[in-house]
């Protein structure tokens, strides 16, 4: 390997911003572990881009439209595997627990390959987070990941507080996720009434600022009329500015969704609502600088009821909104 000062990196995944964000403990873990002197480049999709705007440890980001998309016919991975022939890596890392990238693997030019197709991960044990099991894949290379978590950077809040008249002190509200479009997953939704219910209470004692995409709109419509006090950027902000907006919150309150996973790496208290998906495997990855609280009824929490025997169906209608705002509020006091 070349000198630790010159060291490059590239690692590969093209998910979903959750997806992307668990594998930032593999950042952490390298940068620690080289003391900062890397050149480390990195391969998502094209909306994850963004999340490395402030990040001063990215060196560079490529794009790719489908990992699906065989080698023969995939102009972003010929254009990758090129620039790997220029300048070759000490370190390629694929963090895809699939297939879609070992023909990308065999032909990068790198001197050490970890991950399929070359590595492949033991069985992972029940309860595992998803972080901790993407920073398993530096075994081979000896290197710590015991702290290693995913850390987001912000930029500076001014400019944001100027643009959507945001005050010092807010929670932020993040009602949709990916299975809200189209109702394709109730089990992870919680009703849009439940929703309507917290944020009308909520704004009679802290300011509530809610934020989507733009495909989100059509769920927050179903909230119905919501206390003119809040502030809707729903739609109005793209990556770099929800990461800021969520950085400088007090407060987060989400489902299980991306929103949740920038508040934890961003170290903002989060409120997450699970249904019967695996939080210890995919909810907001709890650090000791972060909070993280996970409101389910199948999780012991002084916020719910706790009651296996409701079915995955009602499991999400039967996180109350009082509870939410008591933990809310407990946030709040805490912070």
């Amino acid at each position: 390997m070349n000198d630790l000062a010159n060291t490059r990196i590239l690692v590969l995944r093209a998910g979903r911003i959750g997806d992307t964000i668990f594998t930032l403990g593999l950042v952490d873990a390298l940068c620690k572990h080289f003391g900062g002197r890397c050149r480390l480049d990195w391969l998502v999709l094209p909306l994850c881009k963004q999340l490395f705007t402030h990040d001063p440890r990215v060196n560079h980001v490529f794009t790719i439209s489908s990992r699906k998309t065989p080698l023969l016919f995939n102009r972003d991975k010929k254009r990758l595997i090129a620039h790997s022939k220029q300048y070759p890596y000490d370190i390629i890392i694929n963090a895809e627990s699939d297939h879609f990238f070992n023909d990308l693997m065999k032909r990068l030019q790198g001197e050490i390959k970890l991950g399929e197709p070359y590595h492949t991960l033991p069985p992972i044990p029940q309860g595992e987070h998803a972080v901790v099991t993407n920073n398993r894949l530096l075994e081979p290379l000896d290197i710590d990941t015991t702290q290693a978590a995913p850390k987001l950077y912000a930029g500076d809040v001014s400019p944001l507080q100027a643009k959507f008249h945001l005050p010092n002190d807010y929670i932020v509200v993040s009602p949709a996720n990916s299975h809200t479009e189209n109702n394709r997953n109730a089990s992870r939704t919680w009703p849009p009434a439940h929703w309507h219910s917290l944020i009308n209470s909520l704004q009679q004692s802290v300011q509530v600022v809610l934020i989507g995409g733009p495909s989100d709109k059509a769920f927050i419509e179903q909230i119905g009329e919501l206390d003119t006090g809040v502030i809707n950027l729903v739609g109005q902000t793209h990556i770099p500015e929800l990461i800021d907006v969520i950085a400088h919150a007090n407060v987060l309150v989400s489902t299980d969704t991306g929103t949740s996973h920038i508040a934890g790496a961003t170290n903002t208290p989060v409120i997450a609502l699970f249904g019967p998906s695996d939080y210890q495997q995919t909810g907001p990855y709890p650090t000791a600088e972060n909070r993280v609280e996970i409101l389910s009824v199948y999780h012991k929490n002084p916020y719910t009821v706790h009651d296996t025997s409701i079915s995955k169906e009602n499991a999400m209608a039967a996180i109350q909104p009082k509870g939410v705002e008591n933990a809310v509020i407990d946030l709040l006091e805490i912070n």
